[in-house]
């Protein structure tokens, strides 16, 4: 299976593209090392938040949401950044700005799904006005997101 990663030429991570090795075996596991850069610049995103990002991150920190523990701007091996992500369901919460509605943003975000997907993390996308204007739906979509990612009683996830 071929698999091209497209990376906006305005990205922070595209001295990235020449780093990774796509031949790696823990490239498509998701298990690969995370690089230095890619944590750094994951460091910055914690420091410089939208609006949106500061509001539902102060509704999912400390396992606010049900239980359910999140991180944010986490690094994903090999390039990248989950605006919010619950580890033990493997589950990605993207927030989309302005820029989202572009033809190359939107080109890039399929793209990053569909490399996030073949590593097990199921994403779901939300504008930051749906986070500032309608947080009650997004948390309840994330909730549904959460649950839907439990095994049912006496069934056991793999």
């Amino acid at each position: 299976m071929l698999i091209i990663i497209c990376i906006m030429s305005t990205s922070p991570l595209t001295p990235l593209r020449n780093t990774i090795s796509f031949s790696d075996p823990n490239f498509m596991s998701g298990e690969g090392k995370v690089s230095e850069p890619l944590i750094a610049y994951a460091r910055e995103l914690r420091k410089n938040q939208t609006e949106a990002e500061k509001v539902l991150w102060h509704l999912l920190r400390n396992r606010k949401l049900v239980g359910f523990k999140f991180r944010r701007q986490h690094p994903v091996s090999p390039m990248y950044i989950l605006d919010f992500y619950c580890a033990k369901i493997k589950l990605a919460v993207e927030l989309d700005g302005a820029h989202h509605v572009e033809k190359a943003q939107q080109d890039y975000d399929i793209e990053r799904t569909n490399v996030l997907k073949h590593l097990g993390i199921r994403v779901i996308r939300f504008t930051n006005e749906d986070v500032l204007n309608n947080i009650e739906q997004v948390l309840k979509q994330i909730l549904d997101s959460c649950n839907d990612s439990l095994p049912s009683p006496g069934e056991k996830k793999i």
